[in-house]
């Protein structure tokens, strides 16, 4: 089966060789339906946030876990953890970037399609109500009506997968398809590929340099044991770069936590729990894809106070869409949209972007998840009985 990525990519190619033979009817029809599906998905992330949220508390529950211990800490420093990474990449790349002409050309001559028709309707409740209500229903429906959970987390999964698994997914294509018949109909699609150089330069050095920063934090700035627990950790993070997947990589992942922690259980707990949650290199990834988005297109930078909602926003938006495979694709258009104001062909390039360098952010997320285990690690002794300690060697 063809991957998404390479689906995305053959998308851009087929839009690329038919705009010249599309009458303009034909190429605002696709753009029709591309913004009805952006929209559509949109509709869906409250019910996303409600199912995955109390999916992991069910599965929390079947391992004997503590709720309030889950969410109090392991949430608390993931959500801390994707925040901090946003506000480095926000750092690093704003300098960065105003030094590079990332801008388009203003096309005064071309014309911007509209759509025939759109979706009228906007969920009453906003996503953040919706993500702290799930956090303190989960466990109250599951005291007062445990079976009537058990119900509705399991179908409402299945339910959720194959709308992402069966229709989001083999959709996207389509979307990204007619997204880039406007662009090509607006002639930006060129320009804006001959950018994207400069923005893939900018996520490795912003990925690297704050991957050597967390694990030189960890191990309490040596910088030899920080080499060491690199290097134990990158064929999990090779793996999860060939298989695009974090939970492919989780054994070799725990073999390098062992090794780098000395066999801690806090960290083993930590990394088996957060594997789909502590997500460091979508937090690095998609700060900087925004901001050259919106450079390319001439929005207004936003200040810090915007961009920290932005950050909390991302981070939160991870955490909800943890128990759904693909999830976090979707759950953060709403909000690039409310917050730094993209219009959908804005959106739509983030997110395909993000899909697009998914085996690299998958290797930083498997890395990520190896640094944070020794943090949590160092948590655990500092508030609990000693543990063993970090390797000096």
């Amino acid at each position: 089966m063809i991957s998404l990525p390479v689906r995305l990519v053959l998308a851009i190619f087929a839009a690329i060789l038919a705009h010249h033979f599309f009458p303009e009817g034909v190429v605002q029809w696709f753009y029709t339906v591309a913004l009805v599906l952006k929209d559509f998905m949109v509709l869906m992330v409250p019910f996303l946030i409600v199912i995955s949220l109390f999916t992991a508390f069910f599965q929390n529950e079947k391992k004997g876990g503590s709720w309030v211990g889950t969410i109090g800490i392991l949430f608390l420093g993931v959500y801390l953890s994707g925040v901090i990474g946003s506000v480095y990449s926000y750092a690093l790349t704003m300098p960065i970037f105003s030094f590079i002409n990332l801008s388009l050309p203003d096309m005064e001559g071309s014309k911007n399609l509209v759509p025939l028709w759109q979706l009228d309707f906007q969920f009453p409740f906003r996503n953040e109500y919706v993500l702290g209500a799930s956090l303190m229903l989960a466990p109250l429906l599951h005291r007062l009506a445990p079976k009537g959970f058990q119900k509705i987390s399991h179908y409402g999964q299945v339910g959720l997968l194959f709308l992402l698994q069966r229709i989001f997914m083999p959709l996207f294509p389509l979307l990204v398809f007619g997204f880039s018949l406007d662009l090509l109909h607006q002639g930006v699609m060129s320009m804006l590929i001959g950018r994207l150089g400069w923005v893939l330069a900018t996520i490795i050095f912003v990925e690297a340099s704050y991957l050597i920063l967390f694990y030189w934090v960890g191990f309490h700035f040596s910088f030899t044991n920080t080499r060491k627990g690199i290097q134990r950790v990158l064929p999990a993070g090779i793996l999860g770069f060939c298989a695009a997947s974090s939970a492919a990589a989780l054994p070799l992942n725990l073999q390098a936590a062992a090794k780098n922690t000395e066999g801690s259980s806090a960290a083993e707990m930590s990394i088996s729990t957060t594997v789909n949650i502590h997500l460091m290199g979508d937090s690095l990834n998609m700060i900087i894809l925004a901001l050259a988005v919106m450079k390319m297109f001439g929005l207004d930078m936003p200040d810090f106070f915007t961009f920290l909602l932005v950050a909390s926003g991302l981070a939160l938006s991870r955490f909800a869409a943890a128990a759904i495979p693909g999830g976090s694709t979707f759950v953060m258009m709403p909000v690039l949209e409310k917050y730094l104001h993209m219009n959908a062909e804005m959106i739509a390039i983030v997110v395909a972007l993000d899909i697009l360098l998914d085996p690299l952010t998958t290797f930083v997320n498997v890395l990520g998840n190896g640094g944070f285990a020794i943090f949590f690690h160092r948590f655990s002794r500092w508030k609990g009985p000693k543990n063993r300690s970090i390797p000096n060697a």
